[in-house]
């Protein structure tokens, strides 16, 4: 598990501290303080690799790549999009490697002939021919930890005059690996994870029905048809009969994606934007303990955004002492504080009325 995160220049984010994570985590704050952004951060860490860092550049833009004219679309990852100093993330976790840092630099490019990653409708990115650059993002990973014998990874993203960004294909680095979820996954995604679940055998295939039925009752079963395409579908018993999980709300097909990422064991870190989304707050607290039930059980830590008070007080349950609370505040000089609350003290916090969203 992380037990530390150190965020020295990301996005709107510079010289934010998280000590003693715990197994499950709930960020908080008023809009625009940056709790997406800790999360990028977070995955960007675990994930320091071309690819990865393309994706971070086009998620939260409509459409991909949507930058000043010359403007390489990783700028967005700096403060103030201005790539003068590195983006830089240390983290220190339990296992194997215990220290690593991550660093991003912008760079000029060197005549390198790399493989193109273009938008794509489905998928968001894909692989096409490559054009020249015109600037590169360097992307290192150095770790401090003498059990590791590879202690430095290099990897690069370029940027072309076609608004391609470019990479060459790249081997996974020896730290844990991290999802992101911003919301319900695509149908192969969705597919695919819960082919791992079926493969895990019937118990857990089970273990998920059973964990979805108090959001939709009328669940019996999920299955994958292919015609036209790879769809995950609801059977929902003579009441409802057959249908794809489309029809069913974003909030239960949010909860399906959720469910098989942690029960398919991709990844060791969780990280969902806004979790709250389209589910009825009745159901938070039946989401929240089977995910940290399921991670507990897998060994996977979770982090969540949460703008709802409901949720805090569904998920922070006497009971549950492995969780923690974050604050996160914006000061007039700029600069995001955090404040750590674990469960004792965000459940009492809350009955008094302190506000923690």
């Amino acid at each position: 598990m992380l037990r530390s995160v150190i965020i020295h220049n990301f996005r709107d984010i510079s010289d934010m501290q998280m000590t003693d994570i715990a197994q499950t985590n709930l960020l908080t704050g008023t809009n625009g303080v940056g709790k997406t952004s800790v999360l990028e951060a977070i995955f960007l860490a675990l994930n320091p690799v071309a690819h990865h860092v393309a994706w971070l550049v086009t998620h939260r833009q409509r459409p991909p790549f949507r930058t000043a004219q010359g403007t390489p679309p990783w700028r967005d990852l700096f403060p103030q999009q201005r790539p003068t100093n590195s983006l830089r993330i240390d983290v220190q976790a339990d296992a194997v490697p215990h220290r690593w840092s991550v660093r991003l630099t912008e760079a000029e490019p060197k005549g390198a002939v790399p493989i193109a990653i273009r938008p794509d409708a489905q998928s968001g990115l894909a692989l096409g021919p490559s054009s020249v650059s015109q600037a590169v993002l360097d992307v290192q990973l150095s770790i401090d930890d003498s059990e590791v014998s590879q202690t430095r990874w290099n990897h690069s993203l370029f940027w072309s005059a076609d608004n391609s960004l470019q990479a060459f294909p790249t081997l996974k680095p020896p730290v844990p690996t991290g999802a992101y979820l911003a919301g319900y996954g695509s149908h192969e995604q969705d597919c695919a994870a819960f082919g791992a679940v079926q493969a895990s055998g019937a118990d857990q295939v089970q273990r998920l029905i059973e964990a979805l039925q108090p959001i939709e009752p009328r669940l019996r079963r999920l299955l994958i048809t292919v015609d036209p395409y790879p769809r995950l579908n609801a059977d929902l018993g003579s009441e409802g009969g057959v249908m794809p999980l489309d029809l069913l709300g974003d909030g239960f097909r949010r909860a399906v994606t959720y469910m098989l990422e942690v029960l398919s064991c991709k990844a060791e870190v969780i990280l969902i934007d806004e979790i709250e989304n389209g589910l009825h707050y009745s159901h938070y607290a039946e989401l929240w303990s089977t995910l940290g039930s399921f991670s507990k059980a897998s060994g996977i830590q979770l982090f969540a955004v949460t703008h709802s008070v409901e949720f805090l007080r569904a998920a922070l349950t006497p009971d549950d002492t492995t969780a923690a609370a974050w604050r996160l505040d914006r000061g007039k000089n700029g600069h995001v504080a955090v404040a750590r609350f674990d469960g004792e003290d965000a459940r009492a916090a809350l009955s008094f009325g302190v506000e923690l969203r």
